[in-house]
C-alpha cells in the first residue's frame, strides 16, 4: 500500500481475498482500487492514511460492517456518499477529523435513518454540521459529535434508548436541550459547551457513571442535581465556588477533577468515597479535616494551589490507602505533615516556602523535590537513608540550590572535574541481579538554558585482564527546567539503575566477576544551553552497601 512512500499501489481484492482492508497511520496509496465482486468485504480501516484521495463506489459491499476513515485528510469526499443507505449491515462508521468532510458537511442526510444496524457513529470535528441530527438511527449506542455546530439537543434524542455514550465536547454553540439526553446514558461529555444549568432531571439518570463538564464557563447552577450513582465527574475550569451539600451523598464517586476551578475555596462537602482527587489550580487555603475520613483516597493532586498554606495532619489509620501526593507549585505551603506509611510517591517541585517535612517514610518509591531552597540538608540525608533501607526503588530525584556534594558520597570530584574513578569492591554485583545501581550527584552552575537538559554518563569497566568495556548511558537523567528560574549553583541527585545483562549481553557475568575498576564521565546535553558548567560530581554505589549506615 505504498507503506514507504513509493509509487501509488492499487490494492485488488478478488473472490478469495481477505474480507478486511487495513491501512496504517501515515502515508499510503493515493487511490484504493477494489476488484469486483466486493460483497465479501466486511471492514475498511484506513485511519490517518493521509495521502489517500479516492475510494471506489462501495454500493456493492452489502456485508460491510466497519468503515474507519478518521484523519484521511486528502480524501476527495465532500459529503456522505448517497449509497451509504444501502450498507444495511454497517455497524461502525468513523469519519472524525476527516478534513474535506469536516469543512463541507452541514446536514446529516435522512438516509442515515435506514442504517438500523449502526451502533457507533463518529462525526467529530465536522465543524459546520448543524442540521439533520434528528436522522441519527434509533439503535445507535455510541455517538461522537464533538466540535460540531449544533445549538440545541433535539427532543428526538429521548428516543435513542440504546445510546450509552454521547460526546458533545467543545460544541461551543450548544446551550439548550440538555434535558433531552437519553434516559439510559452512561457517559455524557459536555465539556466546552455553553450550557448554563444542569436540569433537575439529571438526578433521574440512574445509569450515568461518567459526566464531563470541564470548561463549561457559563455553568453556574444545577451541579447539585447529579445522580447518586455517578463515579467520574470532571468540572475543570468551571466557575464553581463551593461544593454543594449533595456531593457528600455521592457514595459511588471515585474520580473528581476540579482542576483550574479558580474560584473554588470550599470543599467541605466532598464525598468520603473518592479514590482520585484533583484540586490543582484551585483557591483552597487548606484541606478540610474531614479528609482523614476519606478511607479510599489513593491519589491527591494539589499542583499550583497558590493559596494553600496548610495540609492537616493525616493519621495512619485513616488514609492508609494514599499512594500519591503531588503538591508542586504550592508557593505558600510551609510544611508537609505526617502522612500515611503506604505513600509511594511524593512530589513537591517549586514549593519555595517549604521548611519542614514531619515524616519521611522508607516505603516511598518515588520522591521528587525541586527548587525547595530551605530543605536541602534534610533532603540529602533522607535520600541517603531512603536508598539504603529500600531494596526496590522505582524513582528518586531531587534538585535544590546549593554548591556541595553531600558528605555520604564515597566518590567525589571538585574543581570542575567531571570524571570519577572507582575501585570496585568484591561485592559490587550479584549474579542473580544484573542491575548496576548507583546514586549520582552533580553540582552545576546554570545562567540560562533551553526547556530541558539531560545529564548523561559514560561508564568504562576494566577487568583483571586489563580489558576495557565501555558502557554509555545517554539521556537517562532528563531534568526539566521549564517555567523555573534557577539562580547560581544547584545540586541535582538521582537514583539510577543500569541493566548489565542487557548492556553486555551473555558476557555480563564474566565482565562483572572480573571487574576491578570503573570510571564515569559526567556531561550535560540539551537544547539551547547557555553558560552551563559542571562544578562537582559525586557517585555512590548502591550495590556495595553491605552494612547499614545510620
Amino acid at each position: 500500500m505504498g507503506k514507504n512512500g513509493g509509487d501509488p499501489v492499487h490494492r485488488k481484492i478478488g473472490r478469495n481475498d481477505p474480507v478486511r482492508i487495513h491501512g496504517f497511520e501515515g502515508r499510503m496509496s493515493r487511490v484504493l482500487g477494489l476488484k469486483k465482486p466486493i460483497e465479501k468485504l466486511k471492514k475498511i480501516n484506513l485511519i490517518h492514511s493521509q495521502d489517500l484521495i479516492q475510494l471506489p463506489n462501495l454500493c456493492g459491499a452489502v456485508n460491510l460492517q466497519t468503515i474507519n476513515l478518521r484523519g484521511c485528510k486528502s480524501l476527495s469526499w465532500v459529503q456522505v456518499p448517497p449509497y451509504f443507505k444501502d450498507l444495511k449491515k454497517l455497524q461502525h462508521l468513523d469519519l472524525g477529523n476527516y478534513k474535506n468532510l469536516r469543512d463541507a458537511i452541514e446536514v446529516l442526510p435522512s438516509s442515515f435513518r435506514c442504517l438500523l444496524d449502526l451502533k457507533v457513529l463518529d462525526l467529530s470535528a465536522c465543524k459546520n454540521l448543524k442540521d439533520g441530527i434528528e436522522n441519527i438511527p434509533l439503535n445507535i449506542k455510541e455517538l461522537r459529535l464533538s466540535w460540531i455546530a449544533i445549538e440545541v439537543l433535539l427532543s428526538t434524542f429521548r428516543h435513542l434508548l440504546d445510546l450509552k455514550v454521547l460526546d458533545l465536547t467543545q460544541c461551543k454553540n450548544l446551550k439548550d436541550g440538555i434535558e433531552n439526553r437519553p434516559l439510559n446514558i452512561r457517559e455524557l461529555r459536555l465539556s466546552g459547551t455553553a450550557i448554563e444549568v444542569l436540569p433537575s432531571t439529571f438526578g433521574h439518570l440512574l445509569d450515568l457513571a461518567n459526566l464531563h463538564l470541564s470548561q463549561c464557563k457559563n455553568l453556574k447552577n444545577g451541579i447539585e442535581n447529579l445522580p447518586l450513582n455517578i463515579s467520574e465527574l470532571r468540572l475543570c475550569g468551571t466557575v464553581v465556588e463551593v461544593l454543594p451539600s449533595s456531593f457528600g451523598r455521592l457514595l459511588d464517586l471515585a474520580n473528581l477533577d476540579l482542576r483550574d476551578c479558580r474560584n473554588l475555596e470550599d470543599i467541605q462537602n466532598i464525598s468520603m468515597c473518592i479514590i482520585k482527587l484533583h484540586l490543582s489550580g484551585t483557591a483552597i487555603k487548606t484541606l478540610p479535616t474531614s479528609i482523614q475520613k476519606m478511607s479510599h483516597l489513593k491519589r491527591l493532586f494539589l499542583w499550583d494551589c497558590l493559596s494553600l498554606e496548610k495540609i492537616p495532619e493525616i493519621q495512619y489509620d485513616c488514609l492508609s490507602p494514599l499512594e500519591t501526593l503531588k503538591i508542586n507549585g504550592c508557593l505558600r505551603l510551609k510544611s508537609i505533615p505526617e502522612v500515611p506509611s503506604g505513600l509511594k510517591t511524593l512530589e513537591a517541585r517549586n514549593c519555595t516556602s517549604l521548611v519542614t517535612i514531619s515524616s519521611w517514610k522508607d516505603q516511598w518509591n518515588q520522591i521528587c523535590m525541586k527548587n525547595v531552597h530551605t530543605l536541602k540538608n534534610i533532603i540529602a540525608e533522607r535520600l541517603r537513608r531512603r536508598i539504603f533501607y529500600v531494596q526496590d526503588i522505582t524513582y528518586l530525584e531531587v534538585l535544590y540550590p546549593g554548591n556541595e556534594i553531600p558528605e555520604w558520597f564515597s566518590h567525589q570530584t571538585d574543581d570542575g572535574n567531571s570524571s570519577i574513578h572507582i575501585q570496585l569492591p568484591p561485592n559490587w554485583f550479584h549474579i542473580r541481579d544484573p542491575r548496576f545501581r548507583f546514586v549520582c550527584c552533580v553540582v552545576f552552575q546554570l545562567n540560562g538554558s533551553g526547556p530541558y537538559i539531560n545529564i548523561s554518563f559514560q561508564f568504562n569497566f576494566k577487568t583483571k585482564m586489563n580489558n576495557d568495556h565501555p558502557l554509555n548511558v545517554y539521556n537517562n537523567l532528563k531534568m526539566s527546567l521549564e517555567d523555573t528560574i534557577y539562580p547560581d549553583h544547584h545540586v541535582f541527585m538521582k537514583y539510577q539503575t543500569i541493566d548489565l545483562e542487557r548492556a553486555f549481553a551473555t558476557k555480563w557475568s564474566s565482565v562483572c566477576r572480573n571487574g576491578t575498576e570503573a570510571s564515569c564521565r559526567v556531561f550535560i546535553q540539551g537544547k539551547g544551553i547557555i553558560n552551563l558548567e559542571i562544578k562537582k560530581c559525586g557517585l555512590e554505589l548502591f550495590n556495595k552497601w553491605g552494612a547499614r549506615k545510620n
